[in-house]
């Protein structure tokens, strides 16, 4: 397990806690392959909030109508636990159900809010499953910053570099709370209030979006991409 918060911070995994009288532990894993469980928050006096489990399924047909959820929990007091980690590997995966790894909320004495998890989803066919219902959103602050959002991983069949989501459900996060390691890639969407640093060259053989109040913050001086969009008082900055 990774070392904990301290103060009233909450716990970091694909994004970073929300940094409350002490700091947040630092963000870890890997986006392509979940394999950790989450962190748990930092609490002055009594337990915080635990950091979501792991879920690795592997089938060749997954019918989710309900909801696979390795979240973070929401304390009585203190900061959230993050999300955890949850890959999927299937040959069809179809319904109207959730998957989420989502940071848990700050409670009452300033509780950061926990980072989103990480979620993996390897897929063949896909039979009117939508992906916008798998999410990795930090969790809400008390009096204190939210969580950083976690990563969401998409790859299907014929898209070996995939597809990364950054979103943070519209609650704004700390500039630069998830930090991501450039991998090849498709696809890198990063939205509503997800503030993203990338500290090496970026090649992207698709599409960045930044959009809905996000920031994308790049310490290399090169990006590359097949389209840009920057929308909806969206920034790019160099560091």
């Amino acid at each position: 397990f990774q070392r904990g918060s301290t103060g009233q911070s909450g716990g970091s995994y694909g994004g970073l806690g929300g940094s409350s009288s002490g700091s947040s532990n630092p963000v870890y894993g890997d986006f392509r392959d979940p394999n950790d469980p989450g962190s748990g928050g930092a609490a002055l006096f009594g337990p915080a909030g635990s950091g979501g489990g792991l879920i690795r399924i592997v089938a060749q047909t997954l019918q989710l109508d309900g909801m696979i959820k390795a979240d973070g929990e929401t304390p009585v007091n203190y900061a959230g636990g993050s999300g955890g980690g949850i890959r999927i590997d299937v040959g069809t995966i179809r319904g109207t159900g959730q998957v989420t790894a989502n940071g848990g909320t700050g409670q009452r004495d300033n509780g950061g809010g926990g980072g989103g998890g990480r979620v993996a989803i390897y897929y063949q066919n896909v039979t009117g499953f939508d992906f916008t219902r798998v999410n990795a959103f930090g969790g809400l602050g008390n009096a204190a910053p939210n969580g950083g959002a976690g990563t969401t991983y998409l790859q299907g069949p014929g898209r070996e570099n995939g597809e990364v989501v950054v979103d943070n459900n519209s609650m704004s996060a700390p500039s630069l709370s998830t930090p991501l390691i450039p991998q090849p890639l498709g696809n890198l969407r990063v939205r509503r209030g997800a503030g993203v640093r990338i500290d090496a060259l970026l090649n992207l053989t698709d599409a960045l979006e930044v959009s809905s109040s996000s920031e994308l913050a790049l310490a290399a001086n090169r990006l590359t991409a097949a389209t840009i969009e920057v929308k909806s008082s969206s920034i790019i900055t160099n560091l």
